[in-house]
């Protein structure tokens, strides 16, 4: 479950809102000082409004038990960071469980948008943003994602696209496919 800390109360100094701790199988240690002196730092998580929820994580996991013991590893393959160069080299990851990347393997190559379509996309409204990817988010999320919270993502989602002004440039959207 989300651990609630109340504001003063917090670990990490004075905080003026409510911060909400991730369940300790998620917990990572940071790469700053405080791990250099052992001590674990949980990171944090603040649910967008709406999204306040109990974690869809059961009761049955054992403390200590981690599933996807590397942060940027959480959501693989569909929503998890880019890959960890490091995991490619003699070494390994330094990082260990902080690491931002993912540390799985990915089959294939991700495509990326060249210029023109980055340019196009930074010059975008935000509604037409959404209103461009939302089919494609709804698409993934009917077909690959098995998880709880991804139904209610989407439709948060098509309540933002339906309190946002019409789509103004629908020639843009049809620029950005390939």
């Amino acid at each position: 479950l989300w651990t609630r800390v109340e504001p003063g109360l917090a670990p990490f100094g004075d905080m003026t809102s409510v911060e909400w701790l991730m369940p300790t199988q998620l917990q990572v240690e940071s790469l700053g000082p405080a791990s250099a002196m052992g001590l674990k730092v949980p990171a944090t998580f603040r649910p967008p409004p709406g999204l306040e929820v109990e974690s869809p994580t059961t009761s049955s996991v054992v403390e200590g038990d981690i599933s996807i013991p590397w942060f940027g590893s959480r959501g693989h393959p569909l929503a998890c960071s880019r890959p960890c160069v490091y995991m490619k080299k003699s070494g390994g990851c330094t990082a260990g469980a902080a690491c931002t990347f993912c540390h799985f393997n990915h089959t294939g190559t991700s495509m990326k948008p060249d210029k023109l379509q980055r340019r196009l996309l930074n010059e975008m409204a935000e509604q037409d943003r959404l209103a461009a990817f939302l089919p494609y988010i709804k698409d993934r999320v009917v077909a690959e994602i098995d998880h709880p919270l991804a139904d209610l993502i989407v439709v948060l989602l098509e309540a933002e696209l339906a309190n946002l002004p019409v789509p103004t440039d629908t020639r843009r959207r049809s620029k950005l496919k390939k």
